[in-house]
């Protein structure tokens, strides 16, 4: 009888014959043909000569894969050796009751990633998500063990992670970046060419490990951050006018820095004032890249007026304020 089992690793066929048999080699051992998927392999004498029974074994290499179970050729092939009893009778190679391998199923193809599906290209701000969904060729279960799997993403020249979220058992991962404070990237951001998994696993069905390289992410140019937003420069928060004063320039107070040059800066006073009047409530200029002063801005206190007055004033780029 011939039964054929698979460990995983290697097919093992066993064949036990009605009395004991000595193997003798002369070159390549003898070996079984099988079909894995269509396509011929040898599984070869390994052990049991002496004995009944015969082992022959193939070791399952990278893509191979048998969805329908693999199938056994019914003879031997003795490669120039030979199969004897102890009587020096060749024995048959013609092999009978051999046992269905019809559940014997190979899969050695490491799933791979087929595509990335990217944000939408725009400017994002302070607390938008970046959100990417890779895709894999087949269903895949993720293990972790500490970390969680990441994409290095670049925003700029600085490195950022683009963490895990969900669709462990599904063909599609998720993976999100919450846009930090202080994140800036005009020219489109870059991600990395390998997923990283630190010491987690990602693996199909079969115990394959997927292979981590990211392919078809798409242009990524249009996806820019701005999540820095100009800061009024710290010095006087406040001034003194005479009573009955003429109008009074109040710009030494509102001197704004800002790193991006051609920006649209705009001033806007949030809460009036109750005790005066202001030229100007709303200003813009475009940013030089360094201290930008608004010009025209003036204060006048009401007639006989005397104490305290506050005003409060914002500044925007058009996205962050």
């Amino acid at each position: 009888s011939v039964a054929l089992t698979n460990n995983g690793v290697y097919l093992e066929l066993i064949g036990v014959f009605s009395e004991k048999v000595v193997v003798v080699t002369s070159g390549r051992p003898p070996s079984r043909k099988l079909n894995v998927g269509n396509v011929s392999k040898h599984a070869f004498y390994q052990q049991g000569s002496g004995s009944n029974t015969l082992v022959f074994m193939y070791s399952v290499q990278p893509g191979d894969e048998d969805s329908n179970g693999v199938r056994m050729n019914s003879t031997i092939s003795l490669n120039n050796g030979s199969i004897q009893d102890e009587r020096s009778n060749n024995v048959p190679l013609l092999l009978n009751n051999i046992k269905s391998t019809a559940g014997i199923l190979v899969d050695a193809i490491a799933p791979s990633i087929k595509n990335i599906s990217i944000p939408v290209s725009k400017l994002y701000k302070e607390g938008d998500t970046l959100a990417f969904l890779v895709n894999f060729t087949e269903k895949v279960m993720v293990n972790i063990t500490g970390d969680t799997p990441f994409i290095k993403l670049v925003i700029s020249n600085i490195v950022k992670n683009i963490r895990y979220i969900n669709g462990s058992g599904t063909p599609g991962f998720t993976f999100r970046y919450i846009v930090q404070k202080g994140d800036l990237d005009k020219n489109g951001i870059k991600i990395d060419s390998v997923l990283s998994t630190g010491n987690s696993g990602i693996t199909d069905s079969a115990g394959n490990t997927a292979i981590k390289n990211l392919k078809n992410t798409g242009a990524l140019s249009g996806v820019k951050i701005d999540a820095v937003a100009p800061v009024f420069v710290p010095g006087n928060t406040g001034i003194s006018i005479c009573e009955n004063a003429a109008a009074t320039s109040i710009t030494e107070l509102l001197v704004v820095s800002d790193d991006e040059a051609g920006e649209l800066l705009t001033w806007r006073i949030t809460t009036g004032s109750d005790n005066g009047t202001i030229t100007k409530p709303v200003y813009s200029a475009t940013s030089n890249g360094s201290g930008v002063t608004p010009n025209g801005i003036l204060y006048k206190p009401l007639l006989s007026y005397t104490g305290q007055d506050t005003i409060f004033i914002q500044v925007s780029d058009g996205v962050n304020t």
